[in-house]
């Protein structure tokens, strides 16, 4: 399966003040992953070795752990997947 690129669409803000930039984040902030200290040692990462906006390419398993779909009175509907990360490889 093709990696699918998650960038967010651009939103055209209206305001007063034409000078007004959207400091809005580029991806859906649920799809980002944290390693604390156990799991950087366990993946054998140094953060001395990495700079901000540095790009790693990672395989990732992931458990189905939810599945919610619900529908508000207005006929408007939503639907999630919750994964459960259950392994990573940085090859």
């Amino acid at each position: 399966m093709a990696f699918i690129n998650m960038k967010k669409k651009p939103v055209k803000i209206r305001t007063i003040k034409p000078s007004f930039e959207s400091k809005r984040e580029q991806y859906p902030y649920e799809l980002r992953i944290t390693f604390n200290n156990e799991s950087l040692n366990k993946l054998g990462l140094k953060l001395k070795d990495y700079n901000v906006k540095d790009k790693l390419e990672a395989k990732i398993k992931c458990e189905v752990i939810g599945l919610r779909s619900n529908e508000d009175a207005f006929g408007s509907g939503s639907e999630s997947m919750e994964l459960q990360i259950i392994g990573i490889d940085l090859g």
